[in-house]
């Protein structure tokens, strides 16, 4: 009996602390659902240890533990930074190596300075994910004015990443060279800055003439009054789609700004408040959205806010389609929330190509 007694409490206190393990070790890979969404990544990897589950060699990237001599192939081994991650994967396909479209995948809570140099993801195909939401977000200091993160490759994702300014008018947050055609950002940040009211990205993405079908989608930016001039620039471009974004901020020539004749543009189901919330009056009298004279493209389902007079002036475009915008202004007594007008189908807010 006492033998019987003795066993069955070996059991339960095994079963109490494998309990234990096993729960941190779901708590801690998000397994539980506690983190959900982008943390997929690292729960198909905790559950498939040394599984590849992309088309080339994923790299690991953690600033809390990471090792700049490290090969970067594991999170028992990964890198210190971004930009290592990148150069040792370039190297790899360079001399043939590796082949296929490698990731890299940047630990939640990861911390990482751009200096001078900043960053260039020239490697075509290559993904750059971050894993955790909110706060544990990954995040990318911009600590020189001239410091930014290159595009300068085909093919290039980001996805839930935070981009932060550190210091008074960033020139660009990020820098879409004209070889990166097909770039495409998701779910990504560009706001929270170390100093609130003084640090900001002059521009926080800027996509250069010649960069075809870039896609931005489902990313915050927020900007305030120090010299913030637009969250996104559009060269000369082909193709290049704004979908589902959240645009803040005081902006001196727009949310969103085109410059020299685009075709193919689509802006569509994003919300432009030049301006800030700080209060009554934060709201700037400038366009929420300028595109250039001969820009081609679609323009609907956005919600449009600034000071100006007319809804032409909110969002200029003479040679785009408008449909279904909803406008504002500063307190609601010109525009209250209410579809733009114009064109023959007014109650669809069809407007016309009337030159703004």
């Amino acid at each position: 009996m006492k033998k019987f007694i003795v066993l069955i409490m070996i059991a339960l206190m095994s079963a109490t602390c494998f309990g234990a393990t096993y729960a941190a070790f779901l708590r801690d890979t998000g397994i539980d659902g506690t983190t959900i969404g982008l943390n997929s990544q690292k729960q198909l990897e905790a559950l498939q240890p040394g599984q590849q589950v992309h088309s080339g060699r994923t790299y690991y990237v953690d600033s809390a533990t990471g090792d700049s001599a490290s090969n970067g192939e594991s999170w028992i081994t990964a890198m210190a930074t971004i930009d290592q991650a990148i150069n040792r994967a370039a190297a790899r396909v360079a001399n043939g190596t590796d082949t296929g479209r490698p990731l890299i995948l940047v630990h939640e809570y990861h911390n990482e300075a751009l200096g001078a140099s900043g960053a260039d993801a020239d490697l075509a195909g290559l993904t750059i994910r971050g894993l955790g939401r909110a706060g544990a977000k990954p995040i990318l200091d911009y600590d020189v004015a001239t410091g930014t993160f290159d595009i300068g490759a085909a093919d290039v994702t980001l996805i839930n990443l935070r981009f932060r300014a550190s210091i008074t008018e960033i020139v660009s947050g990020i820098d879409v060279q004209a070889a990166g055609d097909n770039f495409t950002i998701i779910g990504c940040e560009f706001g929270y800055a170390e100093a609130s009211g003084t640090d900001e990205f002059d521009t926080a993405i800027s996509i250069a003439s010649g960069a075809a079908n870039a896609l931005v989608q489902s990313c915050f930016f927020n900007a305030e009054i120090a010299g913030a001039g637009e969250a996104i620039y559009i060269g000369v471009v082909s193709g290049a789609i704004i979908e589902g974004n959240r645009i803040f901020g005081d902006y001196a020539t727009g949310c969103i700004v085109n410059v020299g004749a685009a075709d193919d543009i689509v802006v569509e189901r994003n919300l432009l408040f030049n301006g800030h919330m700080h209060g009554d009056g934060g709201i700037g009298a400038v366009a929420a959205m300028s595109m250039a004279e001969g820009t081609g493209g679609y323009i609907g389902d956005n919600r449009f806010v600034s000071d100006v007079d007319t809804a032409l002036l909110m969002r200029i475009g003479d040679d785009m389609v408008f449909m279904n915008n909803f406008i504002t202004d500063t307190d609601g007594d010109e525009f209250s929330g209410t579809r733009e007008a114009g064109g023959p189908l007014t109650l669809n807010s069809v407007s016309g190509h009337v030159d703004g």
